[in-house]
Parts: C-alpha cells; sequence; structure tokens
C-alpha cells in the first residue's frame, strides 16, 4: 500500500533537524543553507501476519500509531493457535488475503450486529482439517453484505459453513466464486427464526475441481430450503447432504460437466439442466430431484449429456417438458441413459421413451411416484418389458396415478404397486404376467391405507393377461397389508378383463407375521375409484390350474391375526375352484365376506370390531385343497362336490359339507390314521381314501382315526375304532359297519385342529 509522510526540515547553526511525525530525528547537513518543507510519499508493503488470539476483536489500523498488528491490506493466517470466535470491529476489515489453515479447534467470524464482517478485493482460502463458521451480521434486509470481499474462496480441506440470519435472506459469501476441492465441504446453515420453510439464496458460482467437493445444508429444526442461484461447474464429483436437520439444496440454475462426474448423497434438487455433451453423469446418490421447477415455474429440463447412469435414487419431475427428457442423450449425442444394478430410476412427471432406458438387472424403475396428480407422457414407448432381475415400482403415492401403455413381467421380473393410499395404482394399458412374473405390494407400514392394482376400462380390451398359451406358469402375489392393524383397506387386483392362458398357478405369499393379507378380485375396473367402499363383485380369482396360499405364522404376541384373508362379495361364495388349492404352510387362510361397503376387518381378540363374515367356500368337481403341511383354513363352510377332495395334515374350522366329495387320509403308523381336525357340523356322503404311508398293516389290526365330527352315518373319533380287514380294506367297529375305507395309493390327508367355538 501507498503511506505519504510530511518531513519537516529546520536549518540552524549548520545542523538540519528532520522532523518525522510521530518519531523526531537529526543528523548534520554542511551544505544546506535554505529552510524548506517536504512532503515525501513512499511506497510501503504491508507484512503478512498470523493471528495470535490475543485480542479476538480484530479492528482496523489507528493511523496515528504503529502499535495495531493487523492492518487492511495484512495477508493473515490463522493457524491452530488462537482458534475461537473473532469478531471484526465496526465497518469490518479488508486484508488482502486470509488463510485458514487449523488442524485443530475452529473458528467463528462474526461482527458488530448490521455491519460488514469481511470486505474488500482480497480472497479467502481454507485449507485446514477443522471447521470455520462465519456468521450473518444482519438484523434487517438493509443491512449492507456482511461479506463483500470480491477475491473469490477456495475450499481445498476441511468445513466452512455460511451461517444465516434473517428469514428469506439472500446472502453471498463474498462477490466472487467459491471453489471446493480434495472433498472440501462448503454448507450453509440457518439460525432458527421459527419458520418451518425460509428459502436462503446462496449467490455464489461454485465449480468442484477434480478431486471431489461437498455442498451441504443444515438447520435444527423446520424444512427449509436453500436456493444456489449461481452456475454450478462439475469437474469433479458433487457430495450433498444435511449436517442437521432436514435442510435441502436446489440448484437452480446450469450445471456444467467438465470432466466424467458423479452426483452422491441426498437431499438435493436440480432446476438448471445440464450441459457437457460428451461427459457422463453418473447419479450415485438418494433422494436427489432433477425437475425444471415446480409446476413448471422454471426452464424446461435438459439433460445435454454424453449419456447418465444411475446407482442411486434419481427422481425425475419435469412437468413443463414437452419433448422426450432423454432425447438429447440418446438421440442428439448418441449416449444411453442406464439404471445400474442397485440402482433406482423415479419418474414423476415429463415425457419419456422408456425404449431410451436399459434396466440392468437388480434396477428399478418407477413410475408416477409424486404425491400429486401427475402424470407421464409415455406416448412414445406403448409397451415395455420388466426382465429377470429388473423392477417395475408403479402407482405409488396418495395419488391417481396412470400410465398408458402396455407392461410386460416376464420370469425374474417384478412389479410393486406399494405404499399405495386406497386403490390407486392404475395402468392404461394390458398387464401381462408370464411364468415366473411377480407382483408385489407394499409392506411399508407408514402408509395408512390399502392399495391395489387397477387396469383401467376405458379400453374395454385392456386387461390382465396371465401365462402363455400351451405352457405351464407359475405367478407370485406378494405382499404384507400396509395399513394398521385396525383399519379396513385392502389390496384388490381390478379389471374388467382377466385371461388365463395355459396351465396358469397363481402363488399368493404373505410377508409379514403382524399383518392380514387381504386380497380381493373385481371386474369394476374403474380408473376413476379412488375409494375404499366400493364392494367386491366377484369371487376370488381362483387359478384354472393350481391356486397355491402360502401365509406365514403369526408372530407369538400377535393378537389381531396375520395370514392371507381371501376376500369375495358380501354374502356369496367367496371361493369357487375347480382346480387344484394348495395351504403350503402352518399358517392360516381366511375366506372372508366383505361387507356390502367394500370394508374387510377380522381381530380375533374382539370380533365385535369386524367388518365383513366368514365366506364360503366350494370345491367344485376337480377342485381339491391340499394341506400339504401344518396350517389353517378358516370359512363358514367348505362345501366338497362329486369329484373333489380334500386332503393333508392341518386344521379345518368350519361347517363341512361333503356333497359327494371325498377326504382324503394316510396312516401315519401301521395302526393309527390322523385326519382333519374338522367342526361338529359334519355331513354328507362320499369316500374316504386311505394310503397306507408305507406301513402294512395285519388283519384285525384296529386303526385308530383321529378326528372329530360325524360322515357318512359315521361317528370319527378314535374310541370307535376302525379294523383292517385284509385287501386293502377298513370298516368300523362295532359290526355292522356302514361305511367301507378302500386302501389307495392316493397321498393321504392328516389334518389337526380344535373344534370349531
Amino acid at each position: 500500500m501507498h503511506l505519504c509522510v510530511q518531513i519537516f526540515l529546520t536549518y540552524a547553526n549548520g545542523i538540519v533537524t528532520f522532523d518525522l511525525k510521530p518519531k523526531a530525528f537529526s543528523m548534520q547537513l554542511r551544505s544546506i543553507r535554505i529552510p524548506c518543507l517536504l512532503s515525501i510519499c513512499l511506497a510501503i508493503q504491508l507484512h503478512a501476519q498470523t493471528w495470535t488470539g490475543v485480542d479476538s476483536t480484530w479492528s482496523n489500523p489507528d493511523n496515528d500509531s504503529f502499535d495495531v498488528i493487523y492492518n487492511n491490506g495484512d495477508a493473515v493466517t490463522f493457524g491452530n493457535t488462537g482458534a475461537g470466535t473473532v469478531t471484526t470491529a465496526a465497518g469490518g476489515v479488508a486484508p488482502s488475503s486470509i488463510l485458514i489453515n487449523n488442524t485443530s479447534g475452529s473458528y467463528v467470524f462474526t461482527g458488530v450486529a448490521g455491519n460488514t464482517v469481511l470486505g474488500g478485493t482480497g480472497s479467502l482460502t481454507h485449507s485446514g482439517s477443522a471447521t470455520t463458521e462465519f456468521q450473518s451480521t444482519r438484523t434487517a434486509f438493509g443491512d449492507p453484505s456482511p461479506f463483500s470481499f470480491s477475491g473469490g474462496t477456495t475450499l481445498s480441506g476441511g468445513i466452512l459453513i455460511l451461517k444465516y440470519a434473517l428469514e428469506e435472506e439472500t446472502l453471498g459469501f463474498g462477490t466472487g466464486g467459491i471453489t471446493l476441492s480434495n472433498n472440501a465441504r462448503f454448507a450453509v446453515e440457518e439460525v432458527d427464526g421459527g419458520s418451518d420453510s425460509p428459502t436462503r439464496i446462496v449467490t455464489n458460482n461454485i465449480v468442484i475441481d477434480s478431486t471431489g467437493g461437498e455442498i451441504f445444508t443444515q438447520r435444527t429444526g423446520g424444512n427449509p430450503s436453500f436456493t444456489f442461484s449461481g452456475t454450478l461447474g462439475l469437474g469433479g464429483n458433487l457430495t450433498t447432504g444435511n449436517m442437521g436437520g432436514s435442510g435441502r439444496a436446489m440448484f437452480t440454475n446450469t450445471v456444467s460437466l467438465s470432466d466424467n462426474v458423479s452426483i452422491a448423497g441426498s437431499r438435493a434438487s436440480f432446476f438448471g439442466g445440464f450441459t457437457g455433451s460428451s461427459r457422463t453423469l453418473s447419479v450415485t446418490g438418494s433422494d436427489l430431484i432433477f425437475g425444471d421447477g415446480d409446476n413448471a415455474a422454471g426452464p424446461s429440463l435438459s439433460f445435454d449429456l454424453g449419456g447418465l447412469t444411475v446407482s442411486g435414487r434419481m427422481i425425475v419431475d419435469a412437468d413443463s417438458n414437452t419433448s422426450d427428457v432423454f432425447s438429447l442423450i440418446t438421440d442428439t449425442n448418441g449416449g444411453a441413459v442406464t439404471v445400474q444394478s442397485g440402482g433406482r430410476l423415479t419418474l414423476q412427471q415429463g415425457k419419456f421413451d422408456l425404449s431410451e432406458l436399459t434396466l440392468e438387472s437388480g434396477s428399478i424403475l418407477e413410475l408416477d411416484a409424486g404425491n400429486s396428480f401427475s402424470r407421464l407422457d409415455l406416448s412414445d414407448s406403448p409397451s415395455f418389458t420388466v426382465q429377470t432381475g429388473r423392477t417395475l415400482y408403479h402407482g405409488v403415492g396418495n395419488t391417481q396415478n396412470s400410465a398408458e401403455l402396455d407392461v410386460t413381467i416376464e420370469n425374474g421380473g417384478t412389479l410393486v404397486s406399494g405404499e399405495a393410499k386406497k386403490r390407486r395404482g392404475i395402468l392404461r394399458g394390458n398387464l401381462t404376467l408370464l411364468d415366473g412374473a411377480t407382483v408385489s405390494f407394499s409392506t411399508s407400514s407408514n402408509a395408512s391405507e390399502g392399495g391395489g392394482y387397477i387396469i383401467d376400462d376405458d379400453n374395454p380390451a385392456d386387461g390382465i393377461i396371465l401365462g402363455a398359451t400351451a405352457t405351464d406358469s407359475t405367478i407370485t402375489i406378494e405382499g404384507g397389508q400396509n395399513n394398521r392393524i385396525d383399519q379396513t383397506q385392502t389390496t384388490v387386483i381390478q379389471s374388467n378383463n382377466i385371461t388365463q392362458n395355459g396351465n396358469v398357478t397363481i402363488r399368493y405369499e404373505s410377508l409379514r407375521d403382524d399383518r392380514w393379507f387381504k386380497l380381493g378380485y373385481d371386474n369394476v375396473g374403474d380408473g376413476d375409484d379412488t375409494s375404499n367402499s366400493v364392494p367386491i363383485s366377484n369371487p376370488f380369482l381362483a387359478g384354472n390350474h393350481k391356486t397355491v396360499f402360502a401365509p406365514v405364522v403369526a408372530d407369538a404376541g400377535e393378537t389381531h391375526g396375520a395370514g392371507i384373508m381371501v376376500l369375495g362379495p358380501d354374502a356369496q361364495n367367496v371361493f369357487v375352484t375347480s382346480s387344484t388349492t394348495e395351504l403350503v404352510t402352518e399358517g392360516t387362510v381366511v375366506f372372508w365376506s366383505a361387507n356390502a361397503s367394500g370394508q374387510a376387518r377380522r381381530d380375533v381378540t374382539n370380533a365385535a370390531n369386524n367388518e365383513g363374515a366368514l365366506g364360503n367356500v366350494v370345491l367344485e368337481s376337480g377342485g381339491s385343497f391340499d394341506f400339504v403341511a401344518d396350517g389353517s383354513i378358516i370359512m363358514n363352510t367348505l362345501t366338497v362336490d362329486t369329484g373333489a377332495s380334500i386332503s393333508g395334515t392341518g386344521t379345518l374350522d368350519g361347517d363341512l359339507i361333503f356333497n359327494g366329495g371325498s377326504l382324503n387320509i394316510v396312516l401315519s403308523s401301521a395302526s393309527t390314521a390322523n385326519l382333519i381336525t374338522m367342526a361338529s357340523d359334519v355331513s354328507g356322503t362320499g369316500l374316504i381314501n386311505v394310503d397306507n404311508g408305507g406301513f402294512t398293516p395285519t388283519v384285525g389290526t384296529i386303526i385308530e382315526v383321529i378326528a372329530n365330527g360325524t360322515y357318512s352315518g359315521e361317528n370319527l373319533t378314535a374310541n370307535n375304532g376302525w379294523e383292517y380287514i385284509g385287501n386293502g380294506q377298513i370298516q368300523a367297529i362295532p359290526e355292522p359297519s356302514t361305511l367301507l375305507l378302500v386302501v389307495t395309493a392316493f397321498a393321504g390327508a392328516v389334518f389337526v385342529r380344535s373344534r370349531k367355538r
């Protein structure tokens, strides 16, 4: 800097005296004869200084004293010594540069309320590993900028926090740019002023160099948004997130890529579009939103990139886009959009051509996941196939979402309709489920109401297609009810057109031990149906080849019930089948009639809470119910027609009506045959088939048939007994027997339960 000094020269007796304020000295000059006054301007370079922390106040210099250490124009270094609060005096300070290089302790820079903290043309460098906080001093919006220095900021280590003081405050950390390297962190923090969602605006342009950087938000309460209105240049990887609270960083200007980079972390939104036509952007973080501003407030989202890969969670909400969001990548730049294993791409709004996407095994594509009446324009991709290891997640959120395309789920592919509220999750098109396909309903405990999957009936030709012609196929439908125990919502599969091709086995699996997995079918197929009060008009769908129920066993502490609740219409038969039905676990299947309002609830501890009632099951000719493991089926009545049968090991709770059907049992030893433990009300006539189970009894052996009830006029209690009379026959004791049991090769029924109460 330049310093002007006045020098007074006085001549007396051959001596010239120099008087320099405030110091004076003299020297002898023999040749000067004329007194004079000189004004000399000297150029003086101020020295680099190191902060000592002796005085926590950083003051401007006193021009009348050379005792002040820190002067405007100084280059000041802050190290481990003196860490703590540094308060600049009124008016702030203007150093030529600041270097913060501490590895222990932390600094807090503040100033006088309403005044500038740091000004001038200097720069700031943060290279230490510690944390430094710069506090805004504004008390009103008319106050000067607390940080007006123009030399820019470089962060190559540690954490620098810019702390806001006012609601809705616009603030820059100086007027220059901010460069992040070596994964240093720039954070913004709100001083809690009481608002739940204040907007904070950061005006700096930010550059991430090749070694990477982090941008984080922080607040102890509420949900503020922090808007970064400057440009963002990515020459390296960016990580976003929260240091505390739930604030979100929103980048509203263009993001430019100068290298192949990734965005990691969470809680960030990008509304300005991306440029870098020869570069690849990788999204590795979670909860990262890419959009064009709320409700088209911002420009149309543009991905002018050479490629896009998703291995984390990427949410695209481009509601104002009228052209394919990914066309710049795939059509213009010849790149690809790829969802990698473990990645999840969520498309909420906008226009997308799904044929431009590549889903790797283990990836998820999510459609219509927003909590608004969003619509996806998929007109460029009228069909989509979910291959092995891929998942299509559709119809999520508190909204009536719909996608207009045909969907095919192949072997090993999964369709998830999850966390839906009411009966939402609408598909406008055909849903084809091939062999090995899985449809899964969310098991989230957060959603308060049951979901479902609906095929919209705007086009009567659209529907659900099960299996392929002339093939054997198994389709799995799984889930756990995602409502609270005391609620009545139901998972309902609706379509006006369900086609079963070939031999279709439908397997229903429950996934929770504390909830009923409540399942119903309907032919309403109404895309406008958003209520839970629509009656179920059809019996439960039975596969034309086999139906398998695989409920989990209820948790030991579960009192409200758990397993699979099979739903049918009020006061009608719930389940009618002429094909094989299996119960393959020790869990419980309940056949239930929803009430006239479509409600269904079963509370095993308090029947007064029930909505709906036990329903009826009919096994028509060719139909069967086989217990292939100990388990329990509960219904009002089970009717077994001629040509139908029940068998296995388990519990049957309900009135059993044999209308010419058969009961299959098996010898568990040479003298014992276990039978289904049935309700006392057993009626009708039919056959009892016995398999020797590997045992060969001798003539005269008393066969103990363990059962309850009366069948074909005979008491089926153990006390009555049955005698093996040879030639594969047993007969009841005492004589005369009215029932002949014929030993067959049929795999037998072994059933145990307590009496119906």
